[in-house]
Parts: C-alpha cells; sequence; structure tokens
C-alpha cells in the first residue's frame, strides 16, 4: 500500500490537518526534479536550529529549497502534539482528582450512617443499602461528586473544572479494593443510580482518554515515518544524502520523537489503566487493559468503516467523474433528462436516452414487424434481433459493456433462438434446454486461461517483479530519446504478451512518469512517449493467447486451436515489424527528440526475494507448459487446465489472497463470456449458415487474399468505432463460416487475421483500452499529453501499416504454417 494511502486510512479524522502533508512535499520533489532549482539563500525561510546547522554542512543545493518545506511540516507535528499532549495530562489529572472527591464524599457519608439528607419523597430509594450521598456536604476543594457529574458529563468541560494534583488517590484506591469488605462499601460497587452514573460517566471518559492517548502515539509512528519516507524519496530522485542528517539532527531532536515523550505518554497510559481497573473490573488491570484495548479496536473499525470509507468514496467518485468528463469531447457533461417512474425520478442523459429508445424501437421492430422479416425461420429472426440490438448497446454503451454481455444469455433462453439437429432435421430447443445449454458453452476453457493470465499478472504486479524487469530492460536503453523511445515500446509491447493490454499500460505510464516531469511543458517528446507506449500496447495484444479477450474469442471458433509456438511464430514477426514502424511514424511525426535530456530510471538495488523467485519460476513454468501443451494433449486436454496451476499455487500458498482475485477485472470475464454466448447462439440458430451464403454470392470468383483483404478493412474499421472485443464478438464468427467454405478450407487463417486486426485499430481513443489510458493521463497543470488530433494523425496510419503487414508477412507465413 502506497504510504499516502496508509496515512489517510490510519490516522484519526479529526486531525487529519495536522499531519505531515506528504503529497504537498511530493511536488516539492518534483518540482525540483524538473526545474533543477539553483541553491537559494538558506535564511530566506525560518529554519530550524537544527536545521541550518544541516545545510551549512551539506554538499547538495536543493536541500536549501526542500529543508525549509520539511521544517514548516515539523513545526506543525510538533506544536500540534505539544497541545494535544497538555490537553490530555490535564483531562488525565481532573478524572483523578474528582475520583479522589466522589470517594471522600461516599466515604463521608456512609461513615455517618444517616440518612437525614435524604428527601421523604425517596423515601423508597432510601430503603436500598447504600444511600445515595448527601448533596449538602460540599468539600472545600471543589465541587461534590454530583455537581461533577452533571459537569464532567459534557465534553469540552473539562477545562472549567479546578486541576488537582493529588497523587494519592490511585494508591487510595488500590488499597480500598484490596480490602474486600471495604470495596463492598465503596463507590465503584454501590448498585444505587446515582452510582451507576458516576461510574458510566467516568469509564465513557477513561475510555476517551485511552483512545487518544493511544492515538497520539500512533500520530508520532505516522509522521516519524512520513519523514523518512519523503525524504527517501528525495534523495533518491534528487541524488542526496539527507535522510540520515535531517531524521538523526532535527527529527529526533524534537520533544515528541524523543524518549521523554513517549515516558509521559506511557506514564499517563498507565494511570487511566489503573483508574479503570478501579472502576470497571474490581482493580485487575490486566483485564482493564484488555477492555480498554477492545474497545480502542472497536474505534478503530469504526472509523474505517464510516468516516475513511465515505470520505475514500467521495474522492473516488470525484476521479472517477473526471475521468468520464476528460473522455466525452471537449471534456463536457452530457445534458440530462429526468425520467418519471412509479419508483422515484431517474437522471439519464439525453443522447443515452435517445440512443436506448432507438435500439429498444429496431430490436421490436425485427422481432414483430413482418416487413423487416429477412428469414423464414423463427429462431433467425430472433436471432438477427438479438445481433443488432446487442450491437446497438455495444456500439454507443448506452449501459456498460459488461451488462449487454449479461443480457445476451438472458434473450438467448426467451427468445429460444436455439436449435438441434437430429434425425428429423432439427427442432428448437426448449427454455429449459437452451438455459443449460448456454451456459455449458459461456465457461469454456478459454475463459479458465484468462483467470490464469490474470493470476499470473497479479502476482507480477503485487510484488514488483514487472517492474524490477522493466526498469532493467529500460536501463540498456541509455539516454538516446529515439531509443528510449523504441525500449519503451518494446516493453510495453512485451508486458501486454504477459499482463494483458489493460494492465501494461498503466504500469508503464507509471515507469515514464521520472522521465515525464523533467520535460519541458508541451513537449513533443513527452507526447510521442505516450502514444509510443499506447500504440504499442494495443500491439501487444497480438503477440500471445492470454494478451487479449480476442485472442480467446479466437481461439474458441477454431475447431484446432493453434499452440503457443504456432501463435508466436506468426506474432513476433507481424508485431515485431508493426512496432518498428509505428516506430518510424512516431520519428516522423513528433522528431527524434534530439536536445531532449533523458533521467536514467534508477534499478531497485535489493535483490530478488524467494518469493520473487518462485512466482517468476511459476509463471515461467506456465509459460512452458502452455508451449508445449500439444504435447501434454493426453494429459491435461486443453490449456485451460494448465491455466488452474497458478490459481492453485498462488492462491492456495497465501502468495495472493481473495482481496487480489475480487481485484480481477471481472467486467473483461463477462464481456468475453457474453461474446461467447452470442456467437454460439448465432452459429446454433442458422443464421451464421444463412449469412455465409449471402456472403459467398459477394465474394464469388475471389481469391482467398482478395477475400481476406475484404475481411481485414472490414474489421480495421469496425474495431476502430468500437471496441476491440466486441469487434471479434461479431466479426470472427462470419470469418469462422467464410473460411469452411472456401476450397479448401482455411478458417484458421481468416479467423487469425480477423484477432489481429482487431488488435491493430488504433486510431481514435475509444478504440482500446490502452488509448483511453493515454488519453486521460494529464502532466502536473492539468493538460494532456495527446488529444483525439494526436490519434488522427499518428494512431489512423499506425493502423492502416500495422493492418497491411497482417494481410502480407501475417498472410505468408499463416500459409507455410498451413492454416
Amino acid at each position: 500500500m502506497k504510504f499516502s494511502h496508509s496515512l489517510q486510512l490510519n490516522s484519526v479524522p479529526e486531525w487529519r490537518d495536522k499531519y505531515i502533508d506528504y503529497q504537498h512535499l511530493k511536488k516539492v520533489v518534483y518540482e525540483l526534479e524538473r526545474e533543477q532549482v539553483a541553491a537559494q539563500d538558506p535564511n530566506s525561510e525560518t529554519l530550524e536550529s537544527e536545521s541550518r546547522v544541516l545545510l551549512s554542512n551539506g554538499d547538495s543545493n536543493t536541500d536549501h529549497v526542500f529543508v525549509p518545506q520539511l521544517d514548516r511540516e515539523l513545526r506543525k507535528i510538533v506544536d500540534f502534539y505539544c497541545a494535544k499532549e497538555r490537553e490530555l495530562v490535564d483531562e488525565t489529572n481532573v478524572v483523578r482528582d474528582h475520583m479522589r472527591l466522589a470517594e471522600e464524599e461516599f466515604e463521608m457519608h456512609y461513615s455517618e450512617g444517616s440518612d437525614a439528607d435524604v428527601s421523604n419523597d425517596d423515601e423508597d430509594e432510601s430503603r436500598s443499602i447504600h444511600k445515595r450521598p448527601s448533596h449538602n456536604h460540599l468539600s472545600a476543594d471543589g465541587p461534590t461528586s454530583h455537581q461533577w457529574l452533571r459537569t464532567f458529563g459534557k465534553k469540552g468541560n473539562f477545562r472549567r473544572l479546578r486541576r488537582h494534583s493529588s497523587s494519592s488517590t490511585l494508591e487510595a484506591c488500590a488499597a480500598d479494593i484490596s480490602h474486600d469488605s471495604s470495596y463492598r462499601h465503596s463507590v465503584w460497587s454501590a448498585p444505587d443510580e446515582y452510582a451507576v452514573d458516576l461510574r458510566l460517566t467516568i469509564k465513557r471518559q477513561l475510555n476517551e482518554l485511552f483512545t487518544h492517548l493511544s492515538e497520539l502515539a500512533q500520530y508520532v509512528d505516522i509522521n516519524e515515518t512520513g519523514m523518512k519516507k519523503i525524504i527517501k524519496k528525495y534523495d533518491k530522485i534528487t541524488h542526496s544524502h539527507l535522510l540520515g542528517r535531517y531524521v538523526d539532527q532535527v527529527v529526533h531532536a524534537k520533544y515528541p520523537f524523543q524518549a521523554r515523550a513517549k515516558q509521559q505518554r506511557d506514564t499517563c497510559i498507565a494511570d487511566v489503566i489503573t483508574m479503570y481497573a478501579c472502576v470497571a473490573t474490581r482493580g485487575d488491570e490486566k483485564q482493564a487493559e484488555r477492555q480498554l484495548k477492545a474497545q480502542l479496536r472497536e474505534e478503530v473499525v469504526w472509523q474505517r468503516n464510516t468516516v475513511w470509507r465515505e470520505m475514500i468514496n467521495i474522492e473516488r467518485r470525484a476521479q472517477a467523474a473526471t475521468l468520464e468528463a476528460s473522455l466525452r469531447p471537449g471534456g463536457s457533461e452530457q445534458p440530462s433528462q429526468q425520467v418519471h417512474t412509479p419508483w422515484g425520478d431517474f437522471g439519464l442523459p439525453v443522447l443515452a436516452a435517445v440512443q436506448l429508445a432507438v435500439s429498444v424501437g429496431i430490436f421490436v421492430a425485427l422481432l414483430k414487424l413482418p416487413a423487416l422479416r429477412f428469414f423464414s425461420s423463427v429462431e433467425e429472426q430472433n436471432c438477427l434481433a438479438l445481433v443488432v440490438f446487442c450491437t446497438c448497446l455495444w456500439v454507443t454503451e448506452v449501459i456498460p459493456l459488461f451488462s449487454t454481455s449479461l443480457l445476451v444469455p438472458f434473450l438467448i433462453v426467451t427468445l429460444r433462438i436455439a436449435r438441434v439437429e437430429d434425425k428429423h432435421g432439427g427442432r428448437r430447443l426448449t427454455a429449459q434446454e437452451t438455459s443449460r445449454w448456454i451456459f455449458e458453452q459461456m465457461f469454456a476453457p478459454n475463459i479458465a486461461l484468462l483467470l490464469g493470465g490474470f493470476t499470473l499478472a497479479a502476482a507480477l504486479s503485487k510484488y514488483g517483479i514487472d517492474k524490477v524487469l522493466a526498469t532493467r530492460v529500460l536501463r540498456l536503453a541509455g539516454t538516446r530519446p529515439s531509443i528510449v523511445l523504441l525500449a519503451h515500446m518494446m516493453v510495453a509491447c512485451f508486458a501486454s504478451m504477459w499482463v494483458s493490454n489493460v494492465a501494461a499500460p498503466v504500469l508503464m505510464f507509471s515507469l515514464v512518469q521520472p522521465i515525464l516531469r523533467t520535460l519541458p511543458d508541451r513537449s513533443p517528446y513527452a507526447t510521442s512517449l505516450v502514444m509510443g507506449i499506447a500504440l504499442a500496447s494495443n500491439i501487444g495484444g497480438q503477440t500471445s493467447p492470454i494478451a487479449s479477450p480476442q485472442n480467446l474469442i479466437a481461439l474458441q471458433y477454431m475447431e484446432e486451436p493453434l499452440g503457443w509456438l504456432q501463435w508466436f511464430t506468426i506474432t513476433i514477426p507481424v508485431s515485431g515489424l508493426s512496432l518498428f514502424a509505428i516506430w518510424i511514424i512516431l520519428l516522423w511525426a513528433f522528431g527524434s527528440g534530439k536536445g531532449t535530456v533523458i533521467r536514467r530510471i534508477p534499478e531497485p538495488s535489493e535483490p530478488l526475494s524467494r518469493t520473487q523467485w518462485f512466482i517468476s519460476s511459476v509463471c515461467v513454468g506456465t509459460i512452458i507448459l502452455w508451449c508445449l501443451e500439444k504435447k501434454f494433449e493426453w494429459i491435461v486436454g486443453d490449456m485451460g487446465v494448465i491455466a488452474l496451476l497458478p490459481l492453485v499455487l498462488f492462491f492456495g500458498t497465501g502468495i495472493l489472497t481473495k482481496e487480489d482475485f475480487n481485484n480481477f477485472l471481472w467486467t473483461i470475464v463477462f464481456l468475453a463470456m457474453g461474446g461467447i454466448a452470442l456467437g454460439k447462439g448465432v452459429s446454433s440458430s442458422g443464421l451464421l449458415a444463412s449469412m455465409d451464403k449471402l456472403v459467398q454470392g459477394l465474394v464469388q470468383g475471389m481469391s482467398i487474399w482478395g477475400i481476406l483483404a475484404l475481411l481485414l478493412a472490414i474489421g480495421l474499421v469496425v474495431a476502430t468505432f468500437i471496441s476491440h472485443t466486441i469487434a471479434a464478438v461479431l466479426l470472427i464468427p462470419i470469418a469462422a463460416q467464410m473460411g469452411e467454405s472456401l476450397s479448401p478450407p482455411q478458417p484458421r487463417l481468416l479467423i487469425m487475421a480477423t484477432a489481429l486486426t482487431a488488435s491493430a485499430a488504433m486510431g481514435l481513443p475509444i478504440s482500446g483500452f490502452p488509448n483511453m489510458t493515454a488519453v486521460s493521463l494529464e502532466d502536473e497543470v492539468g493538460h494532456r499529453y495527446v488529444s483525439v488530433k494526436t490519434f488522427l494523425r499518428v494512431g489512423v496510419p499506425a493502423s492502416i501499416v500495422s493492418t497491411f503487414i497482417i494481410g502480407t508477412l501475417g498472410y505468408v507465413i499463416m500459409s507455410m504454417l498451413g492454416l
């Protein structure tokens, strides 16, 4: 967990402005890195005395800028701590002294053995063994217990009470408890209403004191950790050596971080435990400490489940709204229309409402209007309506993509579009038969393969192995801008091969932040670097069966799926040449970056741990088994079975947890499952066979290369304007049917080419997840690195060139492999 998140989660909500401003200090560090600030006068700001001596002996110009910022935060922490400690010590003394007053008053009344002061109206209460203490007995030192109870129960009245400093109170309490007969006649055991109210009030205040004292101790620890982490980051970025000097000479010289402050806190906590034992546990201090700690844990859990969870949700909603607005044309919000229903009013964007109404209208028309009945078979006509309706929803995205995918099996069952061949020529499946059949089809072996890929990606990312490999490869690129660009593109493509082209761009954009921060505003090289990573991640979606969902869909439609070695034989040359061509396009569009200074990315100095070695060996072993799956097919049956091994090994050993499992990209899983379901429905209904006859009439007499060119052109256009996966869902079944009708049949060639083309479409920000990530990336002042015009300028040529390579080099290789 990042320290900024840990600070947010573990800090006391009421004190949140009093902690170290970690985000501000990070901005200062990054600004120093970017601007390379010259030495400033160390007296330009008020410095701590220890810092002034430290700077006079320092050797870094940036220290004179950063140390005053640290001092300002340190003074804030010290001032708050000292004030809070005084307040808690005063409150502890007030509780102690009023416990003494309550005991003295009760003992005085008990020793008199008189009920003369009890009102006749309280005759029933006077029959109690323990009489209520007289309210007429006033202490010369302050208010009576009764008066104090009314005042003490009101929060914030500690300061109004006179402070006493009796050190004998706790000893007297312990002495009373040691004599059972005396304790039975103590105010801490009396059963009357007044004594019970008094004990409840004191217990509540002691609980609060224990909680605040514990939080104060944690406050010191968190801020000291924050100081160390931010100085360590500063040293790493500016190549300074401030950490040891500042912490030892400045931080540890301040009172909150000294041993005497800890001793003061421990003394107050011990006093609170002793008083709580007197009031609540008959003098058992161990039991008192356990109860106080249990209540402290409940308080922390409550804060995390209420206060901070709500704050984090607000922050996430704000970020999501910002991202959603940034992806709209012009970054503006769409006007909304209130929809009135019996269940309440709902705000719906006007454009989305129109699109949804049109989609539903087309769907109903295709189902019911005789003029739009293109097929005599009910199953085919219903399936056509289903395909058109889902396509409209996927293209317009009026509801989330995966929600449309979940709608597919529902409509397949309710419309009863599935058929089965029998001795009578075929029959329509019942709803019960269709539901069982479609759910069997949806969880195909390729879904297990997708989960295996997610598991490898989660393990590599969680333990930083992906970042270690990426930084070590990038270190070899040197500092020449054009070569650094190519190296980042190669790493992005390679990362997409194994951790999917959804997670890879996120990783790469975090790795290039040190470079982007040091570049001038609106630098063409920054735009080139961001575009290079996005386009390379799209190309990386071609490279392995687990790199993108469209590849899994392609394997699903192959009667004899390609093995990993066959896949690599095709994609490594095709993707490698496409990557090099895109690099040339970027150099042509943005220049070679001549004159740009590139900072080396620091390489992690720590050796790999045993856990990291274990994860690496499991990943390599799984990939080897995938490549050799054909040799072990008689044992494992399918690559999806091999994909279960990393799930068992990583989750079974605790390397990954159920939280990691919950964080899988389940929307992509259901999107792929919906695509499989739609394809199976189209095939079962007979619609695919009818469409194939229509296409055959259009391409009759064309060569295989002509058919391939036509299919690639259609695939490129469709995948550019809608999601890569949805394009594969719509076009791969058609490619499979067209390939079967060729002489000789070549379905795998057309399926593979269609899947590769889906990943090569990258002409718009909406064409793929890497593009969406790139267009939402901003610098420190809120300027986007790339825009829609950037994608039109670079992405469209890159898409055309990549598709041309698939149709030429890819076609030659696939023909040589006998596809």
